[in-house]
């Protein structure tokens, strides 16, 4: 799964490295503790690991244009209970967003 996001005027910023980062994949939910992600050499917020029995890899990208890019794959299992469309909600910290997404199959 891959999306774009910008932050709302009132939003104090993200730090993914403080806060807890949580994935909404219609009933899906995985949470990603505070602390658990680290900045890589291209300036990213990264996270590969398991979280409630499911291997999860993350990414937050800052961009160019003032928003976010945000990635995740999620094992083939997780992603075909969810469905082809489904509703994604992404919270950093005290920040949430939500949108419909199509949900894209990969190879695992």
């Amino acid at each position: 799964m891959k999306t774009t996001f910008q932050l709302g005027a009132a939003s104090n910023g993200i730090d993914p490295t403080r806060e807890d980062v949580t994935l909404r994949l219609g009933a899906l939910e995985v949470t990603i503790a505070a602390g658990a992600f680290r900045v890589d050499e291209k300036a990213r917020f990264r996270f590969k690991g398991v979280v409630n029995g499911l291997s999860v890899d993350a990414q937050i990208q800052s961009l160019k244009t003032g928003g976010f890019e945000f990635k995740a794959e999620l094992p083939g299992a997780a992603a075909a209970s969810i469905g082809m469309r489904v509703e994604v909600s992404l919270t950093v910290g005290d920040d949430t967003g939500t949108t419909v997404a199509a949900v894209e199959r990969g190879k695992h």
